[in-house]
């Protein structure tokens, strides 16, 4: 008797905690659950197998300028120019290092037919150089805890900084001059959470009419700014994703809640922002998807499946050239056409 007593409570508190953990689990999944906010247009893709490099360290910042490809080495830090026969034929940059034109962290970079622009996280700085003498022209550094920068023309570019409150700010600079414009109308796009420039995360990018394009990892946000630094357009991507949660213990910031990315990257064209999305379509699970935005207004045009090299080789960045866009993947950039 005492032992089927024993057994039988035991069984009762094994059933219990089953349904503890399903009960966590699923308001967990209901926490981070990513809906769309409407129904994907797809488009076909064809894949472009006579262009394929293949690599074996780590990229990041892939870029497309007229008719060369660049892609930073992270291991290295030298930002490498690529031909269309997927061969590099030059590099930029001092490499790792603590020089004037060393980087440990280069962040984003910029460059012409006659000078080289680059921003370094780690030390919050950002260099001109001359790409004929190869030393720095202009060297900017300030007391701001610059996240984010780009160029927007000449000397000037627009950063992402945490304010002294922790939260998201936005300003646009003159390098040369040393001159700071806080961009009010970008700043008051984003609510005043605690760290918001965590929260609100993201990347820049550029159109051919100098227009900043910010894209939020995380919050689905995509910002249009005009060259003097007014807000054009803040919109929804087609995503509703949960914003981020943090946790904190001492001086220590983790994300706890809702860390999933929704959001990686951007390529401009004239008519369009591509936005690589991490948010598989229905039917395609565990593919990235190209989601396109009408450039003038941002409003959802449609999407394009990409194809994953392997199980996880996923696409990791995208760039746009004449019909064709160029994937960066793990090992290896790739070519895919389209109408």
């Amino acid at each position: 008797m005492k032992t089927k007593l024993i057994t039988s409570i035991f069984i009762a508190v094994l059933l219990a905690l089953v349904v503890l953990v399903f009960f966590f689990n699923k308001k967990e999944d209901n926490k981070t659950v990513i809906s769309l906010r409407q129904e994907r247009v797809i488009k076909p893709l064809l894949h472009k197998p006579n262009f394929e490099m293949r690599f074996n360290f780590t990229p990041n910042f892939l870029k497309a300028n007229d008719t060369t490809l660049s892609l930073l080495n992270y291991n290295t830090q030298k930002v490498l120019l690529i031909d269309q026969n997927a061969r590099v034929y030059d590099s930029l940059g001092g490499g790792r290092g603590e020089g004037p034109m060393e980087t440990d962290r280069m962040y984003n970079y910029e460059f012409n037919q006659d000078d080289f622009y680059f921003f370094d996280v780690s030390n919050a700085s950002i260099v001109k150089s001359s790409r004929q003498t190869e030393e720095p022209s202009i060297y900017y550094r300030d007391s701001l805890r610059i996240e984010h920068a780009q160029r927007i023309a000449d000397n000037d570019f627009i950063i992402l900084y945490k304010d002294i409150n922790r939260h998201i700010a936005f300003s646009k600079i003159n390098i040369n001059a040393k001159s700071n414009h806080l961009l009010q109308s970008v700043n008051l796009s984003f609510p005043k959470k605690r760290d918001s420039w965590w929260l609100f995360d993201g990347v820049f990018d550029k159109d051919q009419e100098n227009n900043i394009i910010y894209m939020t990892y995380f919050s689905d946000n995509l910002l249009k700014i005009d060259p003097d630094g007014s807000l054009i357009y803040n919109v929804d991507l087609i995503h509703d994703t949960p914003l981020i949660e943090l946790t904190y213990q001492g001086e220590m910031i983790f994300p706890s809640a809702n860390t999933y990315e929704s959001a990686l990257d951007t390529a401009i064209d004239l008519n369009y922002i591509y936005v690589l999305s991490n948010v598989s379509n229905k039917g395609d699970k565990g593919k990235r998807v190209i989601d396109a935005y009408i450039t003038g207004n941002g409003s959802y045009s449609h999407s394009y499946i990409l194809p994953n090299i392997a199980q996880d080789n996923k696409p990791l960045e995208i760039e746009v050239m004449q019909n064709t866009f160029i994937v960066l993947y793990e090992d290896s950039i790739q070519k895919f056409s389209f109408d």
